[in-house]
């Protein structure tokens, strides 16, 4: 019913979404190396991408229309981005080795089907632990 649809539009904005901003970081030389990343309170929608030699953890957010702005990055995501990196550290210690971490955030705003709005913030909750 109308609540699937709902749910199906949300999760195609948000996969397109995250694709844009897949799109966004590589035209910043970032190399990015996963779409999946689960910050836990946005799900599916993280990416991790490397800038140089630190290693990014990107929250990804949308909203469609003007109405309201673009989307804030959540209250909650310090504590459930900074737990889902360190699960994803501790899984693949190996590869990933003693990096720089940092975590961003990207949101857009959906103006229609072809424009949107974008916001990159960069080292998203500051400086502690970079």
């Amino acid at each position: 019913g109308a609540a699937n649809r709902r749910r199906s539009d949300m999760e195609n904005l948000l996969s397109k979404s995250v694709k844009a901003a897949a799109t966004l970081l590589e035209r910043k030389d970032y190399e990015v190396l996963d779409r999946g990343w689960e910050p836990g309170c946005i799900p599916g929608s993280g990416i991790v991408a490397l800038d140089g030699d630190t290693l990014v953890f990107v929250g990804v957010r949308a909203r469609e229309g003007a109405e309201g702005g673009l989307p804030e990055m959540p209250g909650a995501f310090r504590k459930r981005a900074e737990e889902a990196a360190a699960r994803l550290l501790a899984t693949n210690g190996d590869r990933v080795g003693d990096v720089r971490v940092r975590f961003d955030f990207v949101s857009f705003l959906v103006l229609d089907e072809g424009r949107a709005l974008a916001r990159h913030v960069i080292n998203a909750l500051g400086e502690e632990g970079a």
